[in-house]
């Protein structure tokens, strides 16, 4: 009964696994083309309960996750092993595959919950766990490109000479821009908020969930 147990649990995560290759470009698909009413479907899937939810898509944290991963894979494949490490608590998470995904993971988790506490907060709504995981998840849809563009231009201008470092330039420009126009929007939808102050919040976490981001990495790799 236990083997039993086991091959089905087996069965189901490889299903799980192989349904990714469908549903990751698709979801990354429609990020890029609808964000804001991918967002609302994230936060809606969360805030109305269904019984199977993210049913034709991945579950936000588990779509940012799976991109790290991919990043990952793109950065062994290109050869950009970074800066040589001395410090040993640095080498223990940036060398080892799985610790390095975890911290990009929660790196990037930083900004979701920055904007997401942050639209709880100006809206008068109170917060909490429930309340959090709403716009927390949406958020979640949201930076998966950013980190996606961001770490690819990184590669580029490290590996790719001349060429590599424009394009790399171009991608990193063009990642932000999208990321911080889309941030404008999300704010201006959800707080009601004008253009021009929509527009300063966004960046404003924005640079917060960066130099948050900054400290840690510093700190991680200096003491």
């Amino acid at each position: 009964m236990d083997f039993l147990k086991i091959l089905r649990s087996l069965e189901e995560f490889l299903y799980e696994v192989i349904t990714w290759l469908v549903f990751y470009p698709r979801t990354l698909w429609r990020v890029l083309r609808h964000p804001l009413a991918t967002s609302a479907y994230a936060q809606s899937q969360v805030d109305d309960t269904p019984e199977n939810p993210f049913s034709d898509s991945i579950s936000p944290p588990l779509f940012l996750m799976l991109t790290v991963m991919i990043l990952q894979i793109i950065v062994i494949a290109m050869h950009d092993t970074g800066a040589t490490l001395s410090n040993p608590l640095a080498q223990l998470i940036f060398g080892n595959e799985q610790y390095r995904l975890v911290y990009l993971s929660v790196a990037y988790c930083l900004w979701p919950l920055i904007y997401a506490a942050g639209a709880l907060r100006r809206s008068g709504k109170p917060l909490n766990r429930e309340t959090l995981r709403g716009p927390f998840f949406a958020q979640c849809f949201l930076v998966a490109p950013f980190a996606f563009g961001l770490n690819v231009s990184v590669v580029f201008m490290h590996t790719g000479g001349d060429i590599g470092a424009l394009f790399g330039f171009i991608l990193l420009l063009v990642s932000l821009i999208w990321y911080i126009a889309t941030q404008t929007l999300w704010i201006r939808t959800e707080l009601n908020y004008s253009t021009t102050r929509s527009f300063g919040l966004g960046l404003w976490h924005f640079v917060l969930g960066a130099g948050f981001n900054a400290v840690i990495s510093y700190v991680l790799r200096t003491f």
